[in-house]
């Protein structure tokens, strides 16, 4: 169960076929509008489906906003078990240029940091987030321990603020671009970090 997400109340099954539609027409709004002009009602009418069909699955905008991201990223973020450290590092950091360089989410990720500190409902979110990508991320560093090619006692979080760092520097920023040139430095970086001498 997703923090945000809604749970099925009693009477007929939800329709899948409308969930899809919902977070597709989500993902659209946010795209032409931006954080600040996302509403329910604009995704309603996109959705083809009435305001209660939304809030009956969604409480609030920003649960329906989560749930599109999960949705978006377990299409777009690969498996990061690729036999290598290296290998694992380098599809987790495109997986992450892949979703961040979207417009959808780099346009509203500003937005969504600047209000957690006063809204919980969007710092739940966000935090999920957070406690998702630093699970793919220990997942990552114990193989490469056991593979013997990352130092043990390799601290998830240091290596996260290697990785997050440069990418929230580029997507709030810099506004430089989050290429495959991009991707290989930041490897190659923290690999010279925490790689395990041969």
């Amino acid at each position: 169960m997703h923090p945000t997400a809604p749970t099925s109340g009693p009477g007929r099954p939800r329709d899948p076929r409308l969930d899809v539609a919902i977070t597709e027409a989500a993902l659209a709004v946010i795209r032409e509008y931006g954080w600040s002009r996302f509403t329910m009602e604009e995704v309603a009418l996109r959705a083809g489906v009435s305001k209660a069909s939304v809030y009956r699955r969604y409480p609030s905008k920003i649960a329906l906003v989560f749930d599109a991201w999960v949705g978006d990223r377990d299409i777009r973020f690969p498996t990061t078990d690729t036999g290598t450290s290296w290998g694992d590092l380098t599809a987790y950091v495109l997986g992450t240029l892949r979703m961040g360089g979207d417009s959808a989410w780099s346009a509203i990720l500003p937005a969504l940091l600047a209000e957690a500190p006063t809204d919980p409902a969007v710092a739940k979110a966000l935090g999920a987030v957070w406690t998702w990508r630093t699970g793919v991320l220990q997942a990552i560093l114990d193989r490469g321990v056991t593979r013997r090619e990352i130092r043990p006692g390799t601290e998830v979080q240091h290596v996260r603020e290697m990785i997050d760092g440069p990418i929230l520097l580029r997507i709030m920023v810099s506004g430089d671009p989050l290429d495959s040139a991009f991707a290989d430095r930041l490897v190659e970086d923290t690999m010279a970090v925490i790689g395990r001498p041969r």
